[in-house]
Formats: structure tokens, C-alpha cells, sequence
């Protein structure tokens, strides 16, 4: 299976690994750029939430070529633990709002 057919086999599967209330949730790909690298993320957005982990299927499909043992299934189900497990909990009012989090605010160099 080369790397666009993995992910599509993810975009289309992904659901089924899911709970209920992820069955409107939208899928979908785009190119990410960090650290100089490139890679492919996967979103998955229950209705109603305004921000999702960007998942790297680059290093996903690594790891499948790696390693034999591993089916597709396998892969789906990890996804679904990291969307799971890593509901993204922010109050954009709050960040946005300079006065409630000037005191919280650092320089890293």
C-alpha cells in the first residue's frame, strides 16, 4: 500500500473506530509544516468544536511499513485513542482577551 492509499484507507475508515458521537464529526487532511518538515496531518472535528489534534500520518505509515504485524485496524485504533484521549479543552475568549492573561504571559528565548 503506498502513502495515498493509506490515507485514504484512514480518511474512510477512521469513524468506524469511533464513538457514536463522532458519526457527524468531519475528517479531513492537510499539508503541515513544523520544525522544517512536512508532513500530511489528520484532523477530525466533532460538530461543535472549533480546534482538533493534527495527527501525523507521514509518521503512521512509517511505522505500518515498518512493522508487518500491524493491520490497518491497529492504525485506525490508535487514531481513535489520540482523538479520544485529547479533546482540546480552550477557552478562545479567554487567550484572546489581552487584559485576562497579560500577567500570564512570558518570553522564552
Amino acid at each position: 500500500m503506498n502513502f495515498n492509499e493509506f490515507v485514504n484507507e484512514v480518511k474512510d475508515n477512521i469513524k468506524l473506530f469511533l464513538p457514536r458521537d463522532y458519526e457527524n464529526a468531519e475528517v479531513s487532511t492537510m499539508e503541515c509544516h513544523k520544525l522544517n518538515r512536512a508532513y500530511t496531518g489528520l484532523m477530525v472535528r466533532k460538530e461543535g468544536e472549533m480546534l482538533t489534534p493534527t495527527i501525523n500520518l507521514n509518521q503512521l505509515y512509517e511505522a505500518y511499513k515498518a512493522q508487518p504485524g500491524v493491520t490497518m485496524e491497529t492504525v485506525c485504533r490508535k487514531i481513535a485513542d489520540i482523538v479520544i484521549e485529547a479533546p482540546i479543552q480552550v477557552d478562545l475568549k479567554a487567550i484572546l482577551n489581552y487584559e485576562d492573561v497579560k500577567d500570564k504571559l512570558f518570553i522564552r528565548v
